[in-house]
């Protein structure tokens, strides 16, 4: 819900901000249709990072890393140079791969989390929770 408030922020504001930054009138279009695609982003990147520490306190830390790898190694730096160098997308091939990146490792995290074994983890956890001394 934040997201979906603050990508509203961006996309009312994006004149007045891509104007904080300069007043190229080149530039402020460029960014201004660039803010679209960076609140695209945004949904899935926040996202993705949260579910990246739900992993994480399950104890799946491998599985996180491999799928930040596979990510932005296997998708995003080839999807960002084809798109942007290629394809001659320049700045927006950039964040189409960043995007395609976010949406991967959300895709991912989600998956491991839906088919997580959840009474396994919670005997796991009160496992451990007797073993230690507080």
């Amino acid at each position: 819900v934040t997201v979906l408030a603050l990508d509203i922020l961006l996309i009312t504001f994006k004149s007045f901000l891509s104007r904080v930054f300069t007043t190229e009138a080149e530039v402020v279009e460029l960014l201004e249709n660039l803010l679209y695609i960076v609140a695209i982003t945004e949904i899935f990147d926040a996202n993705q990072s949260t579910l990246s520490k739900v992993l994480i306190a399950m104890g799946k830390q491998a599985h996180a890393s491999c799928i930040n790898l596979m990510a932005y190694y296997a998708i995003m730096l080839p999807m960002g140079i084809t798109t942007a160098f290629w394809l001659g997308w320049r700045v927006y091939g950039a964040w189409f791969g960043i995007t395609m990146a976010s949406i991967g490792a959300c895709t991912g995290y989600g998956l491991i989390v839906y088919m997580a074994d959840w009474s396994k983890l919670k005997r796991m956890t009160g496992k451990q929770s007797e073993e230690e001394d507080f």
